[in-house]
């Protein structure tokens, strides 16, 4: 279980961020949104492309932002939207079809990202975050769920988590978020419905 003192040196750790994320997530998919729209494209039927293409906008604008000691980690074959600070990561991904967190599959490289030991020479400085992104379109709202994962899962397990939040768009929120204990070593500021995967954007990473 994460404890006090981790949780509030992440939550530091993620205030220059919180802005330009929000930001970032709302201007990359209304151009994402504006492209589709102009070719007579059903963002509906095309909505894990609409998500490729938001996430392209949105390394493009985090790259070119201001996030304090964050940077945009360089691209990658995969397209992978990952931003580091030191040796702390937050990997950005969409919910799975379920709406849930994204088990890691087969890759091993995954895998290892999702295992956070429990101890390390760099304690939570070196946490490997994920932060779950979805877009509400009718009120043109971006939420961005972080968690910090302590093992692998399958698709329709319960994910092994010993962090979970909303991550605010105002960084002064943070210091009012309050972390319940559950009974599943898992520490939550509010209780989590899963939705249904944000609306016309589907699923993938």
């Amino acid at each position: 279980m994460a404890t006090e003192a981790e949780r509030e040196f992440i939550l530091a750790a993620l205030a220059p961020v919180c802005e330009p994320l929000h930001e970032a997530l709302t201007k990359g998919s209304e151009r994402a949104l504006d492209h589709f729209k102009r070719h007579d494209m059903s963002a509906k039927d095309y909505a894990p492309f609409v998500a490729h293409l938001t996430r392209g906008h949105v390394i493009d604008i985090l790259s070119n932002t201001r996030l304090g000691e964050w940077r945009v980690a360089r691209r990658r074959p995969n397209g992978q939207a990952l931003l580091h600070n030191g040796a702390m990561n937050l990997r950005l991904l969409r919910p799975n079809h379920e709406g849930a967190i994204p088990a890691p599959g087969p890759n091993q490289a995954r895998i290892d990202y999702y295992r956070n030991p429990d101890r390390t020479l760099f304690g939570p400085a070196s946490s490997k975050l994920i932060g779950i992104w979805t877009f509400d379109e009718e009120i043109g709202q971006p939420e961005v769920r972080v968690v910090r994962p302590v093992g692998a899962w399958k698709n329709g397990q319960k994910a092994r988590l010993d962090l979970d939040f909303i991550l605010p768009e105002d960084p002064d929120e943070l210091n009012n978020l309050e972390f319940v204990p559950t009974d599943e070593g898992l520490t939550l500021p509010i209780a989590f419905e899963e939705g249904d995967g944000g609306g016309v954007y589907g699923s993938g990473g």
